[in-house]
C-alpha cells in the first residue's frame, strides 16, 4: 500500500517540517489522518472554526499547505461545526478542502464558482481526472456515512424496522400529535437537521413553523448532548453512525436504553453520503497538494482506510467508501454489525470501553 507521506505531499524536500505530522499520520487512520493533516495548523487560520487539530503543528513548524473542514463532531468529525459553516469556510478561502452532507448545497457552491467538484463520465459512480469525455462537474461521492431513527424501547410509535421510512414518520406524527410521543431534532443546519427536514416534508408536514409542535423538541447542540438528552426523554430521533458509537463507547447502558428502528445500511433515505469539494480560493501553488489529495481518498489506497477506518483499539467499522460501479468491497479488520446489549451487560460502570 502506498504510504500517507508519498501520496498526499508528493514534493518531500519542502515538507521536512512536518515529520511529526506525518509520523502522527500513519499511527491512526481515517480521521485522525485528516485531522493532522489538515484542519489548521493555528487558530488564526480558520477563525470559525469551533475547534481546530493540528496534529502536534504549531505556528513555528512552517507553512500550512492542506487545510480540511468538516461538519460533525466526535468519532464522525474534525472541527465541531456543521456543513453550512464548511461551505462557508470554503467561500471564505478559510479551508481548502471541504468534507460536506448535502450534495444539493454543494452543488450550488460548485455552480457559483467559489467550490470545485469531481468530474464524472455518464453514470459512472468514479471520478474521472484525466482525458474525461462528456464529463459533467459534481461534488465528489466520497464515503457513505449512516443515520439511524433511534427511539424509547417502548415504541409508543409501534415503528417497524422493514417499513417505508414515510411510515415510520407518519407514525411518529400521528402519535406525537395524541401526545404520546416526541421527537428530538437538532435544528441546527447540520446534516442531520436537514435529513429529518427532508423527512417531515416528505410525509406533507412542518413541525417547526408556527405555531409548532409541542411534540417536536428543538434541541440545538452537538450530536452527542443531542443522542444523549433524546434517551434520557425518551424521544425518537436522528442520529449518525458515529455519534451511537461515541456514546456506546462512553455509556453503554446508556444506548441500552435506546433502540435503533432503522438504518442507513436498509434504507438508502437515511444514508449520510459524504462528499469532497474544494475551494477556488486556493494559491496556485498549493492546488496540486489539494488535486493530489482527492485523488488519493478516491482510489484504492484511499477508499480501504475508509472502510476499515475505526477508532485505535476498537472494532466497529464507521464508514463505507462511495458506491463503485461493480462489487461493493467489504472491511478486512473490523465488523459492522453493533449489539449494545452486550456492550452494557459486560461493561456497566459507565468508563469508556476500549474495544468498541
Amino acid at each position: 500500500m502506498a504510504s500517507l507521506f508519498n501520496v498526499i505531499f508528493s514534493i518531500s524536500q519542502q515538507i521536512s517540517q512536518y515529520q511529526q505530522t506525518m509520523q502522527f499520520l500513519g499511527a491512526f487512520s481515517l480521521l485522525s489522518f485528516w485531522a493532522g493533516l489538515a484542519v489548521a495548523a493555528y487558530n488564526d487560520a480558520c477563525p470559525n472554526c469551533t475547534e481546530i487539530y493540528n496534529g502536534g503543528c504549531d505556528k513555528d513548524s512552517g507553512p500550512v499547505k492542506l487545510l480540511i473542514g468538516n461538519g460533525g463532531a466526535g468519532q464522525s468529525g474534525l472541527v465541531k461545526g456543521d456543513t453550512t459553516k464548511t461551505i462557508n469556510n470554503l467561500k471564505a478561502g478559510h479551508v481548502h478542502v471541504g468534507i460536506t452532507y448535502h450534495k444539493v448545497a454543494e452543488q450550488i457552491a460548485i455552480d457559483a464558482g467559489f467550490a470545485k467538484g469531481c468530474m464524472y463520465e455518464d453514470d459512472s459512480k468514479h471520478p474521472c481526472f484525466t482525458d474525461c469525455k462528456n464529463a459533467t462537474e459534481k461534488p465528489c461521492y466520497t464515503f457513505r456515512d449512516h443515520f439511524y431513527l433511534v427511539g424509547p424501547r417502548e415504541n409508543p410509535a409501534h415503528v417497524e424496522k422493514d417499513e417505508n421510512i414515510m411510515n415510520t414518520f407518519r407514525k411518529i406524527y400521528e402519535t406525537g400529535e395524541r401526545g404520546k410521543a416526541r421527537f428530538l431534532t437538532r435544528f441546527d443546519k447540520s446534516a442531520t437537521n436537514i435529513k429529518d427536514s427532508e423527512m417531515w416534508i416528505g410525509i406533507g408536514q412542518v413541525p417547526w413553523a408556527h405555531d409548532y409542535s409541542e411534540w417536536y423538541h428543538q434541541y440545538i447542540d452537538y450530536p452527542v448532548q443531542a443522542l444523549t438528552e433524546a434517551i434520557t426523554q425518551g424521544e425518537y430521533t436522528i442520529t449518525d453512525r458515529g455519534t451511537y458509537l461515541t456514546l456506546m463507547s462512553q455509556f453503554p447502558c446508556l444506548t441500552e436504553n435506546t433502540t435503533i428502528y432503522q438504518k442507513g445500511e436498509d434504507h438508502e433515505e437515511l444514508l449520510n453520503r459524504g462528499d469532497i469539494i474544494t475551494s477556488s480560493n486556493i494559491q496556485a501553488s498549493d492546488r496540486s497538494y489539494v488535486d493530489d489529495f482527492v485523488k488519493w481518498v478516491h482510489g484504492p489506497d484511499g477508499q480501504g482506510v475508509i472502510r476499515n477506518y475505526h477508532k485505535p483499539q476498537k472494532k466497529y467499522c464507521l464508514y463505507k467508501g462511495f458506491p463503485t460501479d461493480g462489487d461493493s468491497l467489504e472491511p478486512d479488520n473490523c465488523t459492522w454489525d453493533l449489539d449494545a446489549s452486550k456492550a452494557c451487560a459486560t461493561h456497566d460502570d459507565g468508563d469508556v470501553r476500549v474495544d468498541l
